[in-house]
């Protein structure tokens, strides 16, 4: 349905309001977990006794692609893109030959590099290095730290010619499977004297999976016209929905492109909404107000809450 608002004083605009069925759902970045696998290739003679040349290696980490971000820059002749582990849900881990394992509880940040010369033929691959993993000492010897570099033998990445682009997520999720080069990776022992023992590496296959949790449970039950709150001078809806944990929010979207605006802090928990309505100004920014009349469960008075469209500021609260 096609319907003419006038916005702030300007000619009419057209906008389409949009049913709950088209709305696009409220989803969460991807989460990926990257499974390194290899063998080990030489053992120093300190740590032989632990570990032999052909034992298995993997190494896991999770990312979330809302952390990317350029590590180089335009300063550089090397450039690559960072990613972080994400706030929960952390799963990185690496495991040596039959029975050893490190974990890491906190946030792994390894590099997808896509210029780096020393990297191997195609400029592209793989770095990094952490050096706080929870492991077992080996005959004494504390764990250093666990550092992995190897290139890709095919061009993985597209796109990322300006030094201060990042890789992006759906580049990330077709690595599996990669040609691999230059596998020289290495697993550090520290000894009292601050020398080194080495368990060396060849990473032989990259793994990536997507984990991307399931969008938010949300009930779409209400909308109203909105004049412009983002200066592009575009008219907007507001629209009222429940979320799986039974709080009221109100997401405001460009009435022509359908694209998120802004959405409001939550009306509260709990409460039943009646209506929503769009009301003149009433602070003096010059945006219109959210109205949102309904009940709390359990109570037996009404009340109107009032937010400011443009900011989410609480304005005020009528009781019936």
């Amino acid at each position: 349905m096609s319907v003419l608002r006038k916005v702030r004083g300007a000619i009419a605009v057209p906008f389409v309001v949009l049913s709950a069925a088209n709305l696009p759902t409220l989803a969460h970045s991807d989460i990926l977990q990257v499974t390194l696998s290899g063998t080990v290739t030489a053992v120093d003679s300190a740590l032989s006794s632990a570990f032999s040349t052909g034992d298995a290696f993997e190494y896991g980490v999770t990312l979330d692609t809302d952390t990317a971000f350029d590590m180089w820059g335009s300063s550089s002749s090397w450039d690559g893109t960072r990613l972080h582990s994400p706030q929960e849900n952390k799963n990185n881990y690496f495991t040596l030959g039959n029975s050893y394992t490190g974990t890491h509880t906190g946030s792994v940040q390894p590099i997808f590099v896509d210029k780096m010369s020393s990297i191997g033929p195609t400029g592209q691959g793989y770095s990094g290095g952490m050096n706080n993993f929870t492991a077992p000492d080996v005959n004494g010897y504390p764990l250093a730290e666990v550092y992995l570099k190897f290139g890709f033998g095919v061009l993985a990445f597209s796109g990322v010619d300006d030094p201060t682009d990042v890789i992006d997520a759906t580049q990330l999720k077709q690595l599996s499977g990669i040609e691999i080069v230059n596998k020289n990776s290495l697993v550090a022992y520290r000894t009292s004297s601050g020398s080194y023992h080495y368990v060396r590496l060849a990473i032989t296959d990259i793994h990536v999976a997507a984990d991307t949790p399931s969008p938010l449970q949300v009930t779409y039950q209400m909308q109203t016209a909105l004049s412009d709150t983002d200066g592009n001078g575009m008219a907007e809806i507001a629209t009222l929905y429940t979320d799986e944990t039974e709080h009221t929010f109100v997401v405001i979207r460009d009435a022509l492109s359908g694209d998120e605006v802004r959405t409001l802090p939550s009306f509260g928990q709990y409460f039943t909404a009646i209506s929503l309505s769009a009301v003149p100004d009433m602070n003096g920014n010059s945006s219109q107000e959210i109205a949102v009349f309904g009940k709390v469960n359990g109570e037996n008075a009404t009340r109107t809450l009032i937010k400011d469209a443009q900011t989410g500021d609480d304005i005020s609260t009528v009781t019936q």
